[in-house]
């Protein structure tokens, strides 16, 4: 009997001497019921020595004691009721729950289980892995702010490549808040997807091979040109740079949009489960000895079921074995050392360690305790947690490299506060490389000192009214200003309590202004000058021509007979060429009206405008038996003068250049133009209406089809067809006018098509 009552109380030993050496608290309470069965109360029945450190308490002072007599303010806590329903239902709980040790705040991660009519409740320390990815969070939140606080669209590339290994496409990585607002996608619609599924005319356009060009040899580049596809349109200033097997493209003038970046968040929750969620593997190992006393190996005395599940194997196949006979060579490993050395010198270890041999793999946060002639060895698996941290660097680093191949400078600012918390300075925290760049000899002096301290900086107190302005309203402002002879567009906005500035260099755009003031002003005086020289022509030149063909009406009236046949075919010679050159002189002066003039608009019914050009037409439109064919045409906002001039001048064309033996057909059609199919000098956001006359007539080679619309050009000679060669000059001039364009096509003897493109 005394056997058996030593063995059982060794047994019991046995057992409290491994839970004391778990770095983990273990509690077992017992409920404490009133007179109606209701429990009230918890009784400390057993504590492991674990929880005596946590919670700087001993065991004689707890056993027996109630919960709320040791800690009265955790009874109104969740978790305390928890322990209510573990004990009434027997289902196993697990929470987490933050409490005040000491005055520091600690995360627990707390399981329990019923045992007969106790609860037993295990409580583990998880506050580093939350401090940790709290930090890691708020890291990854600044550098996204500050990359998503960019002015130019930034979006990262990785190649796809065929069979072969050529670059075939590339599949979105990463884009700022600067790319989503300009082509309006999510980054659920677009990370993952690749560039020719969104950008397809990247091929034919050129940039598609100038990013593999990056890519394959390593040099980036830098270009302007403009894109007017795949809905996108303008001019763009884009920078390529190589980023692994893959490439950085960043795209200034953008505009701005938001985006939650739902990404990070799923990261950061499945981070939080995780380490709400960490499983703890248990192996108690004795040493086995040679006969010199040496440790040759390690035998398994006490396992879980974790680390069975963990490792390939059963709990039952592991109890009693050397460790060396189910991982064969395990002594040549640092783990096999870290049990050797805890168990000869009785010194505890606990790290983190990586771990990759017989099938497992993976990150975990060990802890190694001397027990007997042994070791208790718990670990945790971080797995998850390690991997999360690693992402997050690699995450920063890129976001880092972004920043650093941005063509804006870009700097983050935090607010100096006074004890009464009033705005007194900022310190700069963080700048990009071409912030440092553009800093120069002061870069040291931004990054080191208060902006107060730093000198010199004669614009002091305006730049700093400025900065407080925008933390007190958090309203972003945007200005130019120019710093040692070269202007720059500047962006500053509020960040939590502090700044984010971006700026970029625009003296070139500064030095274009310039350069269109200039040119304003030239064509002002060039104007004036065609002013001048039409009031010449009007006033000046029409007189003495009026008096030569009136003389040689004289002439011919009254001395017809002296003048002989000779002598009146000169006479009708220098009229007739009088005539064309007053015509010529009306013709230009119509023309320099056209230019230098600027009519009011106001709506002009086609309709009724081309049934005017008609009536004005009548005699020729009979004399030659010209037949027109005219859609319903819309109403315009336009000068009815100008364009009665334009239409006349049309089908003047379309009767005169006819065939002898052929009547005149004009056609008239009007429609919708394609913004595709417009010329490109008109912008594809507005719409236009597109107009064609078509005839019949004569034609001309299409190599002449931009010379005719030239003053004084002529295709054929003045016996031929009669005309001064401004007609269509005067045409171009008025649809130019009226911000449109004009095209001619043709071929001899096959008629001539004009088409007109006017704003809807």
């Amino acid at each position: 009997m005394n056997l058996a009552v030593t063995a059982e109380q060794q047994q019991i030993d046995y057992y409290e001497q491994i839970l004391n050496s778990v770095a983990i608290s273990i509690i077992t309470l017992a409920p404490q019921r009133d007179e109606s069965g209701m429990i009230v109360d918890f009784e400390y029945k057993a504590v492991n020595r674990q929880w005596e450190i946590d919670n700087q308490k001993s065991a004689s002072e707890v056993l027996g004691q109630r919960v709320a007599e040791i800690y009265p303010a955790f009874v109104h806590s969740p978790t305390y009721k928890l322990f209510f329903e573990l004990a009434e239902t027997g289902t196993p709980i697990q929470t987490t729950d933050f409490f005040d040790l000491d005055g520091r705040t600690v995360k627990f991660d707390i399981r329990g289980v019923r045992t007969g009519n106790d609860i037993v409740l295990s409580v583990n320390d998880i506050t580093l892995f939350w401090q940790a990815q709290a930090e890691l969070e708020q890291q990854r939140q600044l550098l996204l702010s500050v990359l998503d606080g960019s002015q130019n669209q930034i979006i990262a590339f990785d190649s796809i490549r065929d069979a072969e290994g050529k670059i075939v496409d590339f599949r979105y990585v990463l884009q700022n808040a600067a790319n989503r607002r300009t082509v309006d996608r999510t980054d659920e619609q677009v990370i993952g997807h690749t560039m020719l599924e969104y950008f397809p005319h990247v091929i034919e356009t050129g940039l598609f091979d100038r990013y593999v060009q990056v890519i394959e040899t390593g040099q980036s580049d830098r270009f302007d040109m403009p894109y007017y596809h795949d809905d996108l349109a303008g001019y763009y200033d884009i920078s390529v740079v190589k980023r692994g097997d893959g490439m950085v493209l960043t795209l200034q003038n953008k505009t701005e949009n938001w985006l939650a970046d739902q990404r990070a968040l799923q990261q950061a929750d499945l981070l939080q489960r995780v380490v709400d969620n960490s499983p703890t593997g248990i192996i108690l190992a004795e040493a086995m000895r040679n006969g010199e006393g040496e440790i040759v190996d390690f035998q398994y005395q006490l396992t879980n079921a974790l680390n069975a599940e963990i490792t390939g194997h059963t709990v039952d196949e592991m109890i009693g074995k050397p460790i060396g006979d189910l991982f064969p060579g395990w002594q040549s490993i640092p783990l096999f050392e870290t049990f050797k050395q805890v168990t000869q010198t009785g010194e505890s270890q606990r790290f983190p360690f990586e771990y990759d041999r017989y099938g497992v793999k993976g990150w975990f946060e060990g802890s190694f305790i001397k027990q007997g002639d042994g070791v208790l060895f718990t670990f945790l698996d971080v797995t998850s947690l390690k991997q999360a941290e690693l992402d997050q660097e690699i995450q920063a680093q890129r976001l880092k490299a972004i920043l650093d191949n941005s063509q804006t400078a870009i700097s983050l600012h935090e607010a100096i506060r006074n004890e009464q918390g009033e705005l007194v300075d900022f310190k700069t925290v963080l700048a990009n490389r071409l912030a440092l760049e553009q800093w120069g000899p002061l870069a040291d002096q931004i990054l080191n000192n208060p902006y107060s301290q730093i000198s010199p900086n004669p614009n002091a107190a305006v730049e700093f009214a400025r900065f407080k302005h925008v933390i007190e309203t958090g309203e972003t402002t945007i200005f130019e200003f120019n710093y040692e002879q070269n202007w720059h567009l500047m962006a500053i906005a509020k960040m939590g309590d502090g700044l984010v500035i971006s700026f970029i260099n625009i003296t070139q755009i500064h030095q274009y202004r310039e350069q269109l003031e200039a040119t304003n002003q030239e064509l002002k005086r060039s104007n004036e000058g065609l002013q001048q020289f039409a009031y010449v022509a009007s006033h000046d030149l029409q007189e003495p021509l009026r008096k030569i063909m009136a003389f040689g009406d004289m002439l011919t009236d009254l001395h017809s007979a002296s003048l002989g046949a000779n002598g009146a075919d000169l006479v009708s010679r220098m009229q007739q060429s009088a005539k064309r050159m007053s015509q010529l002189i009306r013709d230009l002066l119509n023309y320099s009206r056209i230019s230098a003039q600027k009519d009011l608009f106001e709506p002009v019914d086609l309709n009724t405008l081309l049934t005017d050009v008609q009536g004005d037409l009548e005699v020729r439109i009979k004399d030659s038996g010209a037949v027109f064919s005219i859609d319903t045409l819309p109403t315009i906002a336009g000068s009815p003068v100008q364009l009665q001039q334009l239409f006349q001048n049309l089908l003047s064309n379309a009767i005169k250049f006819s065939h002898k033996d052929q009547s005149p057909v004009v056609t008239v059609r009007c429609c919708r133009a394609n913004p595709h199919q417009m010329p490109t000098d008109l912008p594809i956001d507005r719409s236009y209406w597109q107009l064609t006359i078509q005839d019949n007539g004569i034609g001309f080679d299409e190599q002449y089809a931009e010379r005719i619309f030239q003053v004084f050009q002529r295709l054929h000679g003045k016996a031929q067809f009669a005309g001064t060669g401004v007609g269509l000059a005067i045409c171009r001039k008025v649809v130019e006018n009226h911000s449109g364009a004009i095209r001619a096509n043709s071929q001899p003897g096959e008629g001539a098509t004009f088409t007109v493109w006017l704003p809807a």
